[in-house]
């Protein structure tokens, strides 16, 4: 008598799930803290010394730069470590952008605040504004950074501040640095006409600069807002 063969049914393999790259670690971690929440500190340093002379002085802008330039200096010059930190890797920032941004400042400091003490520069009003919004936009910025370095979310707040501000902050800035710019010319001629042309040329590229310094931030923060919205569904 024949047994009936049983037919052995194997289930098919139930495959692996794709593997999540691990989260790349930060590179130089406490060192970017350290830089990051100093650099938030100057800022707030020369931020409080411009707000606090001009309440004290109800408003008089004309000498507002005496109240914060050797900081305001200081801080600004040391903001080249952004271009080394963007070109050697250590942070994920587009270089452009960074080296656009830090040698306009440059330009304002070293090319026109520093050398040109004429009241139709130091005197005028787009100091104080100029100033007032690279605090207020550095403040976020290196906030926003030292939150990031500690691999947990960046308070929503703090990310909206971040992604936001720029809106405002950005023309007021940018427009400040311009009229600083052009303010400049006449000293700047005085100086050296190769100067002057040099600087006319700078000042023709502040749309175009501020244009795409604009649509960066904006795609950045359409980026950084959808993802936000998918970690709160």
């Amino acid at each position: 008598m024949s047994t009936p063969s049983t037919k052995t049914t194997v289930a098919a393999p139930v495959p692996a799930p794709a593997a999540v790259p691990a989260k790349r670690k930060q590179k130089f971690p406490v060192y970017l803290a350290i830089y990051n929440l100093g650099s938030a500190f100057a800022w707030f340093y020369v931020l409080f010394h411009l707000v606090q002379y001009l309440v004290r002085s109800q408003g008089d802008y004309t000498r507002a730069i005496g109240s914060c330039a050797e900081p305001l200096i200081r801080i600004q010059t040391l903001a080249l470590l952004e271009i080394v930190h963007s070109a050697t890797g250590i942070v994920k920032t587009p270089l452009v952008t960074t080296v656009i941004q830090v040698f306009s400042r440059l330009l304002l400091v070293w090319g026109v605040l520093v050398p040109f003490a004429v009241p139709e520069v130091r005197g005028h009003w787009a100091v104080s504004t100029m100033i007032g919004a690279w605090c207020v936009a550095e403040i976020v910025r290196y906030l926003y950074y030292a939150e990031a370095i500690r691999g947990e979310q960046v308070p929503v707040f703090l990310t909206w501040c971040r992604y936001s501000f720029f809106f405002v902050l950005y023309p007021i800035g940018a427009g400040s640095e311009w009229i600083l710019l052009i303010q400049s010319l006449d000293a700047a001629k005085k100086f050296s006409p190769y100067l002057y042309y040099a600087y006319v040329a700078i000042a023709c590229l502040y749309p175009p600069g501020l244009f795409v310094m604009y649509t960066h931030m904006m795609a950045q923060r359409r980026k950084v807002m959808r993802q936000q919205r998918v970690k709160t569904d």
